[in-house]
């Protein structure tokens, strides 16, 4: 009796080992074989890269975020627009949240909107992609996001994916391997907006941040991030480096201002960051998965600083609407190398600086 006790627990000890293996190691519970969720996952991820290095080596991103513009679109803004990208020359633009206002009530008004909004891009076959503002929240429940989804696919270079969260990969110039991934995530708007009451639930006296009721990613989300990028690491055979956008900043984009000099921190805070309460954990899930280099955000139009925590690069972008300061107005621009996967270079486009 005693003997089949010990080979019982020596039996209980092993199960226990190899489930605790499988749980501390990220990439082993993911099913990557043919057929599996995922293969088919990283399969339509493949087949739909479009997006490629230049000979030079070197692709470049724009992202325009916050224009708050109402259905007479500014000749103004537009007119920035152009100037920025013959100024310099984009591989792709990320058209970040909050581009209208509640003046947009109709699908006929958000295409009508759109066409004036993107026509910069798709007159220079530009590729572009739309990062979720608030715009998709109840305010503007009379354009559900189905009806955004099917509008802005009518739009030749549009090559966003439609439920809030995707990947896009940078394919090397002179294969079909993948050397970067650029990840689009929603931060969704308010936290009633999840569940109602969720805010008198949050928003306590002693915040831990900016006290405001914004939502931010759920774990749903980060989860599909991390499952995401270990089916592309097991296909690549190794780690891609990439970089985030979202909308809305994490929390962590205080720390940056408020230890300037360690993270080494470019650009001006004019505004209080309005980051969610709660903290989703995205920030330590992208250190410890180690291949997202930086994080971009926009929502408070007149923040243009960047600095790095936990190695990984924060960064805003202003706006170059109307409704942002004028000393940082202007957009955000990134510079990736193909052959150094460290060699993400970032700096601000100025409208001051512009004629």
């Amino acid at each position: 009796m005693e003997s089949v006790k010990k080979v019982a627990s020596v039996v209980l000890i092993s199960i226990i080992i190899v489930v605790f293996a499988g749980c501390t190691n990220g990439s082993s519970n993911i099913d990557t074989t043919p057929g599996s969720t995922y293969n088919g996952v990283v399969d339509e991820i493949i087949k739909e890269s479009t997006l490629r290095f230049g000979s030079d080596g070197k692709f470049k991103v724009v992202f325009f975020s916050d224009l708050q513009e109402n259905l007479n679109v500014s000749e103004e803004v537009i007119e920035l627009m152009n100037k920025i990208l013959d100024k310099e020359r984009p591989d792709l633009v990320v058209l970040g949240g909050n581009i209208f206002d509640d003046s947009i009530k109709s699908a006929e008004d958000l295409k009508s909107f759109l066409d004036t909004v993107v026509a910069p891009m798709e007159s220079r076959d530009i590729y572009w992609c739309h990062v979720y503002g608030t715009e998709t929240n109840k305010t503007f429940a009379s354009i559900p996001r189905e009806v955004q989804k099917d509008i802005y696919q009518l739009y030749e270079h549009c090559i966003s994916k439609f439920d809030g969260d995707y990947v896009l990969p940078v394919l090397k110039n002179n294969s079909d391997e993948m050397a970067y991934n650029i990840w689009i995530m929603d931060t969704h708007s308010h936290l009633n907006d999840y569940i109602e009451g969720l805010e008198d639930q949050v928003l306590l006296n002693r915040s831990l941040g900016s006290g405001q009721n914004f939502d931010t990613l759920r774990f749903s989300q980060v989860k599909w991030y991390w499952d995401t990028s270990v089916a592309l690491e097991k296909h690549n055979g190794k780690a891609i480096p990439g970089m985030m956008y979202f909308h809305m900043p994490l929390s962590e984009f205080n720390l940056i201002y408020r230890n300037a000099e360690v993270t080494k921190m470019q650009g001006k805070r004019v505004e209080k960051v309005s980051s969610a309460e709660l903290n989703p954990g995205m920030l330590w899930t992208c250190y410890e998965k180690g291949d997202v280099k930086a994080i971009f955000c926009g929502h408070d139009r007149s923040n243009d600083f960047s600095g790095t925590y936990m190695d990984i690069l924060l960064g805003y972008t202003s706006t170059l609407g109307l409704d942002s300061d004028e000393s940082t107005r202007g957009a955000r621009v990134v510079q990736l190398d193909q052959d150094d996967e460290n060699g993400l270079t970032t700096w601000m486009v100025y409208v001051n600086n512009l004629d």
